[in-house]
């Protein structure tokens, strides 16, 4: 194989990588950019359902103390 036909093939090469980059990089791109904020809308969606638990567990304490301070005075 001559030297100017290899540099011609290498050539061909990186034109054909260059064109297959130019069209599925931003395809990739695209797919990485949604998997992220799908992951962080769950996120989110789960740290606000951590929040309203959190919420809640403190009322509930908070009614059952009264409920017990109730109760004690009933029976005193």
């Amino acid at each position: 194989m001559s030297k100017a036909k290899w540099e011609k093939d290498i050539q061909t090469d990186v034109v054909m990588w260059q064109e297959l980059l130019t069209i599925f990089l931003p395809v990739i791109t695209g797919i990485a950019g949604w998997c992220a904020a799908r992951r962080k809308k769950n996120n989110d969606f789960l740290h606000e359902l951590q929040a309203t638990i959190n919420m809640l567990v403190n009322e509930n304490a908070k009614l059952l103390e009264e409920q017990v301070t109730i109760k004690n005075r009933t029976h005193n």
